[in-house]
């Protein structure tokens, strides 16, 4: 064995540099729902609606066919979300990626069971859970504070003599807090 040295980089866990993949691959696969949704109910209100009497269709198709497509749109509606929540490392869209992954595997053939295997490979193991509950901790809950009620302008009272009102300045970093006002109340 050779002697020397040897450069390591440090290396992402294996959820974090998966996850941004599966919430890109869940909202692809909604995407793909939505349209199937759409065609079956265009399909469903165009092609079935001649009656059966007139050499139509039997009766059911157009009701089936209608569910189908609110279902696929349901699908896609928790998709889109699942998606949007593994980008944003929410803490609820684990779970609910997992969820839709069990779906997807037996209801979504091909793309959608091969979506389905890559997220329980990814999110399901006990070593997955703990890593993206420290990405969720990482990126930290947003602010959800109310506004403050005090707005300072021209029909506001004065305040007392030597009480400095809170001046608004944006914020300095460069997440979407930045295009919020931030009330501050300290000397300038």
């Amino acid at each position: 064995m050779k002697e020397g040295v040897h450069l390591a980089y440090p290396r992402a866990n294996r959820v974090q540099e998966h996850v941004r993949l599966l919430g890109i691959f869940w909202i692809a696969l909604s995407a793909l729902n939505t349209l199937q949704a759409g065609v079956c109910y265009v399909i469903a209100n165009t092609v079935f609606l001649r009656p059966p009497e007139a050499g139509g269709p039997p009766p059911f198709l157009r009701p089936m066919l209608v569910l189908v497509a609110g279902v696929l749109l349901a699908k896609a509606v928790v998709g889109f979300a699942a998606g949007w929540g593994l980008l944003q490392r929410e803490p609820w869209a684990r779970i609910v990626a997992l969820f839709l992954a069990f779906l997807a595997m037996f209801f979504d053939v091909p793309f959608g069971a091969a979506l389905g295997i890559y997220t329980l490979w990814v999110l399901l193991p006990a070593k997955s859970e703990e890593e993206y509950e420290a990405q969720v901790r990482s990126v930290g809950a947003p602010d959800r504070r109310p506004e403050p009620k005090f707005r300072p302008g021209p029909a506001s009272p004065k305040p007392a003599p030597g009480v400095r009102r809170p001046t608004p300045i944006l914020a300095e970093s460069p997440s979407v807090e930045s295009h919020l006002m931030v009330w501050r109340s300290d000397k300038r």
